[in-house]
């Protein structure tokens, strides 16, 4: 298992409530446990349509540009 990290758009929180909830924020990232990237990006568009800006590997995240940290954690089966 891999883990990705899906981010929204700064507009998100501080401008606009995302459309898929509340708990969604420009400064904090989702962490998803996946058997891989492509699996990833299936649950993300899910749950969270196309309204999201990109899902990191975990070689290619860096966590200071989201203050807020982890707002949701999901691991896939």
């Amino acid at each position: 298992m891999e883990k990705f990290y899906l981010t929204f758009g700064v507009q998100y929180g501080s401008r606009e409530a995302h459309p898929r909830g509340a708990h969604v924020h420009g400064d904090g990232y989702v962490a998803i446990t996946a058997q891989d990237y492509a699996t990833a990006r299936d649950i993300a568009v899910q749950l969270y349509g196309i309204q999201w800006s990109d899902l990191y590997t975990e070689e290619n995240f860096d966590a200071s540009f989201c203050p807020r940290g982890p707002l949701l954690n999901i691991q896939v089966p």
